[in-house]
């Protein structure tokens, strides 16, 4: 163990047989400073110009008294030939000594206090023959306590405050050091300062000049004691009081520190403390644990301990943090049983909470009209809203408008209410009502391609439930309702909240050219009509009108023909009997004014069959 002292190399040996390092610089010799029974070795470092190595050499030690008065007196000699040779000088300070010499080296086994007076500087002499070095260094041997005692003066520790005077309430020994030690005194873990009095002011002790006393021993050893004066007040009730002894030379130091106990001071219970496991502010729900502390002293206790109706007389309690204890305050009291008025303190809290969330707003509504849902809690601090439909945000705010409600609309809506990273939420139902139309208003129906199925006309609506549905017809401007039957019917389908009905014309015939049907749809005091024109329907020219013509046409000839025979424009040939035939009739064309006449009565005649 290497320190400086007078900006010196000290090499220092604190166990027996222990080994010294060697000097920084060569040329040198460390100063020593071993401690009282270990072993001290000195290194004699020498450099030696224009010698070849290897050389033979002869160190000589020498020791000279802290005095200096004395000559030097020598230790032991060390000879560099046939393999090295030591020699013990015989001498008063030899005969007492184990001295070991090796090369460049000496130690001083079991080092002893008497050596800082004998051996306070040691020197070695190196001669080659033709060249000499003289190097000297420090002894120091140190002397560390190791019996210090401490103690308070009352076994019990019990004191009383001292209204601001001194008062003696210990005392430590240090037992006999060297140098001389220092005694000091803490309280739990801190200096307690000594009292700045004199002699002129000596009452701090008592009386007495000082705190304590010191007792010389043998080679400049010390035995230090020291009284324990303090100032006692309530404040030093529990205190941990100990005594530190310190040996220190230059930068080396070694303490003894030895406890002497634990004080208590009698008084009335002044101060009352709450602590708290969590940090404020709280939230809505939160435990938190508290702990109320106080001094005293003897028996003081916890008169009440609580918040709001949760009260104890323990000193410990747990509370479950609610809304309505935002603004209060914990509160502890205690006291000694010789105490009329305890002492009491409180501790404010601050709660956070968001609940009570609530969302207003009808839950009923009709197709078209619009609604406006606002959501509220009771937060602190204030909240900020966000509005969910199926789990998807919808809207931000305290408030959400629908301007023009449909079937879409409809579901469940949840607001959510957020203050810091608490969450709370309401959920509200829109049901909606009414009836929308899903056909046309006005509808074409196309007569062109049609198949056998007929005509078809559908009206359809998306209800809030089962509507009605009426048809009608406009006939020759007259509005008449519809006569089902075989070849008019009717079907009805609904699927969730389309419901539909479907018009079949099968037998289609002019009788339903440009027809005008209606269907209305009503749901409670609701309504919606949906028209269907139907387009022009031609008469179709098939067999039996086919027929028809050629009856009318052989008709017309007939009368045609009668009419030529009654005007005597055909008649009977000569000398036929029985019945006439075609062959028997000659037609005899009189004028051409006549049968103009007879063209014009045929023509006539058609016209009437025709009506």
């Amino acid at each position: 163990m290497v320190t400086t002292v007078a900006n010196a190399t000290v090499t220092i040996a604190t166990e027996t047989n222990a080994t010294v390092s060697n000097a920084t610089e060569l040329g040198e010799m460390a100063d020593v400073v071993a401690e009282s029974g270990a072993n001290a070795t000195f290194t004699c470092d020498f450099d030696f110009d224009d010698v070849d190595e290897p050389f033979d050499y002869e160190v000589v030690w020498e020791a000279d008294g802290e005095d200096g008065t004395q000559p030097s007196v020598r230790l032991a000699k060390f000879t560099n030939k046939n393999g090295g040779e030591s020699l013990k000088y015989d001498n008063k300070l030899t005969s007492t000594r184990t001295l070991i010499t090796d090369g460049n080296k000496l130690t001083i086994v079991n080092a002893k206090l008497s050596d800082n007076d004998l051996m306070h500087k040691i020197k070695c002499v190196v001669e080659t023959g033709t060249q000499s070095q003289n190097h000297e260094a420090m002894y120091t041997v140190l002397l560390f306590t190791k019996t210090s005692a401490a103690q308070l003066n009352k076994p019990d520790g019990v004191y009383g405050i001292s209204n601001d005077k001194s008062r003696i309430i210990g005392e430590c020994t240090s037992g006999y050091g060297y140098p001389q030690p220092v005694v000091e005194f803490f309280k739990d873990g801190i200096l307690i300062e000594k009292p700045n009095k004199t002699i002129s002011d000596a009452e701090g002790f008592f009386g007495f000049e000082s705190d304590g006393y010191d007792m010389e021993g043998v080679f400049g050893t010390v035995n230090v004691q020291r009284d324990l004066f303090m100032v006692l007040s309530e404040d030093d009730d529990k205190a941990n009081i100990s005594c530190k002894v310190t040996t220190s030379f230059g930068d080396l130091t070694k303490s003894v520190e030895v406890p002497m106990g634990t004080i208590r001071i009698t008084h009335l219970v002044s101060k009352v403390t709450i602590t708290a496991d969590k940090e404020g502010p709280y939230t809505d729900g939160q435990k938190v644990a508290f702990h109320c502390a106080h001094n005293g002293y003897p028996e003081s206790y916890v008169k009440e301990f609580g918040v709001g109706e949760i009260t104890s007389r323990q000193a410990d309690i747990e509370v479950e943090m609610t809304a309505d204890m935002d603004g209060s305050s914990v509160m502890c009291s205690a006291a000694t049983q010789a105490q009329t008025d305890a002492a009491e303190t409180s501790l404010p809290l601050v709660v956070h909470y968001n609940n009570n969330v609530q969302v207003s707003g009808t839950g009923q509504a009709k197709i078209g009209s619009s609604v406006t849902l606002e959501c509220t809690s009771n937060s602190k601090p204030n909240s900020t809203y966000l509005w969910k439909k199926n789990g998807n945000k919808v809207e931000s705010g305290a408030t959400y408008d629908i301007p023009m409600v449909d079937f879409k609309s409809a579901g469940s809506y949840v607001c959510v209410s957020t203050n810091y990273d608490e969450a709370s939420s309401a959920a509200h139902q829109l049901n909606v009502n009414g009836i929308k139309l899903k056909s046309a208003v006005e509808e074409a129906v196309s007569t062109e391609d049609i198949d056998d199925a007929g005509l078809s006309m559908t009206c359809s609506a998306e209800s809030s439930s089962k509507p009605t549905f009426t048809w009608m017809k406009n006939v020759e401007g007259k509005t008449q309702d519809v006569e089902w039957s075989e070849t008019l019917v009717r079907t009805s389908a609904d699927s969730e909240r389309i419901y539909s009905e479907t018009v079949q014309i099968k037998d289609v015939n002019s009788a339903y050219s440009l027809m005008v049907f209606s269907c209305k749809v009503t749901l409670g005091e609701n309504s919606h009509i949906s028209t269907f024109q139907i387009g022009e329907i031609k008469e179709s020219g098939g067999p039996a009108g086919i027929i028809v013509a050629i009856l009318v046409i052989l008709l017309i000839i007939v009368i045609i023909i009668g009419v030529l025979y009654y005007k005597g424009i055909i008649c009977k040939k000569d000398g036929k009997s029985g019945d006439e035939t075609a062959d028997d009739i000659e037609v005899e064309i009189r004028k051409d004014g006549d049968i103009e006449r007879g063209a014009i009565e045929g023509e006539k005649l058609l016209e009437n069959g025709d009506n």
